[in-house]
């Protein structure tokens, strides 16, 4: 369905288009929905308990047993629109937020037929939650503001003390932001027994300010504003609770490395949480890791419950639509810098071995190998729990990135790939073992110590390009760190796939190095993964061979290399 539109509602997610009647998503795929008269489909959808709603325009319907039906047109807010609506247990409250006439709140009463005033008390006019069974309405525009709370047929009022600008649920929780029960007029309290507490004690007197809260596997992960951080710090942006205080989780610089500008007061206002992360565009936070989010297409707009996402922040087409419908997928994937079956300088055969390991004691897995960029697998290898498998080279006549997708795996840590990259050397082999890496663990750029460097040698430089991001050329370079003259970096433009090799051109490096991926076509934010790695090139009087200090990027071991060849660049092909 072109420019087709998409809500959730409760635990279901369902779709239309002008012209089209309304489908739902079930497990064997889209399932088309009839009895809306008329109407092709809703603007906006809401869950209960057990029932869904439906909205369009100033008409509301209820999905029962045998389709969708429309509730009585004879609503308080039949000439004037629907106003705001929440949905309490399995009926419809509907506010009119505004100075109207018809200023209030209606429930509807399912056995009668009929709305019935709730007489919400004056001057409130929102923000408004459905939690626990009751209805939270706040006084937004009253400096002394407060909460109204209908609970068992009755309205009752909380002492607020400023203007409640935000309502919010995590974990079971309910917070209001605008509160200064907590100990400042900006501050964050919690609803417990009637009584507002101080939801976050002691996060003012740290210089932060929520912003916003979220509930993920049991923990309440707080979006905090930092102003004025000092001089020693960067501003924090995410925050959890831990003993005694509050434990920061990530620092705007954060996203800065992954290549996603904090913009705007509330960097965290998209997030949403889903299978153990937290995701908002384009990024992904779990297990203390902050990633690029990975796969054919990158949202750019994730709902807030994070059962779908839409748009392709990659592509110009969808700007102006809702453009590719994407639901969150598990997988296991493990990119690979580099591997090489060629025939380099002087004859030297130049060999790869895969090895590949399923550490699950339980689940069994096919490990597809992927070259380059093909979308195609070039091997599909079955491995039972606990095996593995060596492949010696699993792509004749490659030299590229690989990646290793393991299907029926569901956690990254089951999962192992790896590569050595080697030649005959002295009547044995030399070589390096490069680590395959998770999707998106590469941010923009990545410091690496050099090489232990010796008089006459250099530092050589390799990259590639994973096969699994946003399918966009990206820029690589490698300089020493801090600002250097252009002339002292190598890089090149690498399309999806690639791979590149090069020395800086200036003697032994003994500084750190910075690998750095940018993008060069708008509005690609997130460009594919960036594997590389550094190799001291040894240079003596008769010799042809040398031996080389690998260290892979983001990772501080050592690991040996060889090459040979009396070219200036430690080229392996």
């Amino acid at each position: 369905m072109v420019g087709a539109e998409y809500f959730v509602a409760g635990r279901r997610l369902l779709s239309w288009a002008e012209g089209w009647n309304v489908f739902n998503l079930g497990s064997p795929g889209w399932e088309e929905t009839f009895g809306v008269p008329d109407i092709p489909g809703g603007q906006v959808y809401l869950g209960g308990e057990t029932k869904i709603f439906a909205m369009r325009g100033n008409r509301l319907f209820r999905r029962d047993d045998a389709g969708w039906v429309p509730l009585p047109a004879n609503s308080p807010f039949a000439h004037s629109g629907l106003g705001h609506l929440v949905i309490l247990g399995d009926d419809p409250v509907l506010f009119d937020q505004g100075f109207s006439a018809t200023y209030g709140a209606y429930r509807y009463d399912a056995p009668s037929g009929q709305w019935v005033d709730l007489h919400l008390p004056p001057s409130f006019f929102g923000p408004v939650l459905a939690h626990g069974g009751d209805l939270y309405v706040g006084n937004g525009y009253d400096v002394g503001g407060s909460l109204a709370v209908w609970h068992q047929g009755s309205w009752a009022t909380v002492s607020i003390g400023s203007v409640v600008w935000k309502l919010a649920e995590a974990n079971g929780r309910l917070y209001v932001f605008g509160c200064s029960a907590s100990g400042s007029p900006y501050g964050t309290c919690r609803l417990e027994g009637g009584s507002l507490v101080p939801a976050f004690p002691g996060l003012d007197s740290t210089g932060l300010q929520a912003v916003d809260v979220v509930g993920l596997d049991g923990k309440t992960f707080i979006s905090v504003r930092e102003s004025s951080p000092p001089a020693s710090t960067l501003p924090r942006v995410l925050v959890t609770e831990a003993a005694g205080g509050y434990r920061t989780v990530l620092r705007e610089a954060d996203l800065r490395d992954l290549g996603y500008g904090v913009t705007g007061p509330i960097p965290f206002s998209s997030l949403a949480p889903v299978i153990g992360q937290l995701l908002f565009p384009p990024l992904s936070y779990s297990r203390g890791q902050l990633r690029a989010q990975r796969g054919p297409v990158v949202p750019s707009i994730i709902d807030p419950s994070g059962r779908f996402a839409f748009r392709d922040i990659t592509s110009m087409e969808y700007n102006l639509h809702r453009g590719p419908l994407l639901v969150p997928a598990v997988r296991v994937r493990k990119n690979l810098a580099v591997a090489v079956d060629a025939t380099g300088l002087n004859g030297t055969r130049y060999r790869s071995n895969l090895l590949i390991a399923n550490f699950s004691s339980t689940a069994a897995t096919t490990a597809r190998v992927f070259a380059g960029a093909r979308e195609i697998p070039a091997l599909s290898i079955p491995l039972g729990p606990g095996a593995q498998a060596t492949i010696e080279d699993p792509v004749p006549g490659f030299l590229g990135p690989l990646a290793v997708e393991f299907d029926g795996l569901v956690d990254e840590e089951d999962a192992w790939a790896a590569v050595r990259v080697w030649s005959p050397s002295d009547g044995g082999t030399a070589g390096t073992s490069i680590i395959g890496t998770n999707p998106g663990d590469m941010g923009s750029t990545a410091v690496v110590a050099p090489p232990l460097s010796k008089p006459g040698s250099r530092t050589h430089a390799a990259s590639s390009a994973s096969g699994d991001g946003a399918r966009g050329p990206i820029w690589v370079g490698v300089c020493p760190w801090r600002w250097v003259p252009s002339d002292s970096c190598v890089g090149a433009s690498l399309a999806n796939g690639e791979f590149f090799q090069g020395d800086p051109p200036q003697p032994a490096l003994q500084a750190p190095v910075q690998f750095s991926a940018g993008s060069r076509q708008y509005p690609l934010v997130s460009a594919d993964d960036l594997g590389g790695y550094l190799v001291r090139r040894e240079d003596g009087p008769g010799s042809s061979r040398r031996s080389c200090r690998c260290r892979r990027v983001g990772a501080p071991t050592g690991r040996r290399c060889h090459s040979r060849g009396s070219r200036r660049s430690c080229t392996l092909p």
